[in-house]
């Protein structure tokens, strides 16, 4: 039976209240999908609400802003101008972050390391694989910006943004792995039926690893099908390093 539920596609995010004003006429699961270099977001802010994003980062250079900085600032201007308050238990315990780039990655080196790769890894897919590394690089830093701005630089998790100083480099010792506490390894996107339940999770498959991510290979299972959301119903979440 198929099913259907709101779509957020690349670079579209915000908060979100169940039901949501843009449900009277559509249905009020809420998800995403095709996060590849990109980082799919979610986390319940209070009873009535969630923050849900598609985030599109792109590789920081030496004149501009890193990713990990621009979303740490991109959080806390959405939960000022929607009263989230600080960040809380429920926020961190909630925490969902998609992006199957890493996978891939560890995937090539992998193969790299051993000298060969698997039958149907073409050079242009591996082309396009190395290719992508500065926008997957970027995606890292988004989701451990997303980290950092609900836990701070506490390993405990206690404390919020304002424990994390913005001078302080991005791969300080195991800050930089912290995110894959909350990452859901090789998945592309998810759906969440209704506030509180936990999210519904769409993997890469297998071979989309040897032809360095196919689209056609990571859509949505068991019949869900996405109806996009216009771009004035929710924000921009285009993070340019």
């Amino acid at each position: 039976m198929e099913e259907r539920y709101r779509m957020l596609a690349e670079g579209q995010g915000g908060t979100f209240e169940f039901p949501h004003p843009i449900w009277s006429t559509a249905p009020t699961p809420l998800g995403t999908k095709s996060c590849l270099t990109c980082v799919g977001v979610y986390f319940q802010i209070d009873a009535n609400r969630a923050f849900t994003a598609h985030i599109l980062p792109h590789p920081s250079s030496p004149s501009t802003t890193s990713p990990t900085h621009t979303t740490i600032s991109l959080l806390t201007r959405e939960a000022a101008d929607n009263a989230w308050g600080p960040p809380s238990e429920l926020m961190r315990k909630t925490l969902v972050l998609v992006c199957p780039f890493p996978t891939l990655l560890d995937y090539v080196r992998a193969r790299q390391r051993a000298g060969c790769f698997e039958a149907g890894m073409s050079e242009e897919a591996l082309a396009r694989v190395l290719e992508g590394c500065g926008e997957g690089e970027g995606g890292v830093g988004v989701m451990e910006g997303v980290v950092r701005w609900l836990f701070g630089d506490q390993d405990d998790g206690a404390g919020g943004e304002g424990k994390w100083e913005a001078g302080e480099e991005e791969g300080r010792e195991g800050g930089e792995e912290r995110w894959r506490k909350y990452w859901r390894e090789g998945a592309h996107g998810f759906v969440v039926r209704d506030l509180g339940a936990q999210p519904e999770f769409w993997y890469v498959k297998k071979e989309s690893l040897k032809r360095g991510f196919s689209v056609e290979n990571t859509g949505e299972e068991d019949g869900w099908v996405g109806e996009e959301i216009a771009d004035w119903e929710v924000g921009d979440w285009r993070v340019f390093g």
